[in-house]
């Protein structure tokens, strides 16, 4: 019978550590925890015309005030929660150069992970434009 020394198996493990080689156990333990980590958020969109619109977006399964949440979930899910890398809408072809700013802002959880964002857009088409179903409080 071949021994194996305790220094070599340690070798290995480690080995095996550094290049993500995890036992399929664990690897299912982590994305099971991080599909069901929860994930409420509070948006709001704020105008010098317009009184505050202020929502509720909870995801998986998508829910909440939000008018749009399927959409907003999908959005977030697939910006992976980050609303500064969400891909901009197409259905807006040029927004008009009229200044009305307006300042959206989301605070909350996203999949157990803390939300602050806060950003002044020149008007609320480069709103929409940027940020998709996210921010479209409209029903």
């Amino acid at each position: 019978m071949r021994s194996i020394s305790i220094r070599t198996l340690a070798t290995g493990v480690g080995l095996a550590a550094m290049l993500g080689v995890v036992p399929a156990t664990a690897a299912s333990a982590a994305t099971t925890h991080h599909r069901h980590a929860p994930t409420h958020l509070t948006l709001s969109v704020k105008s010098a015309q317009s009184k505050k619109h202020t929502v509720s977006l909870r995801c998986d399964p998508a829910r909440g005030s939000h008018p749009h949440a399927t959409d907003a979930c999908d959005a977030l899910a697939r910006a992976h929660g980050k609303i500064s890398k969400l891909p901009p809408r197409e259905q807006f072809a040029a927004c008009p150069m009229i200044y009305q700013p307006v300042t959206a802002k989301a605070t909350g959880l996203w999949r157990g992970h803390t939300v602050s964002y806060k950003r002044t857009f020149p008007n609320e088409c480069t709103l929409l434009q940027a940020t998709g179903s996210v921010f479209d409080l409209t029903h």
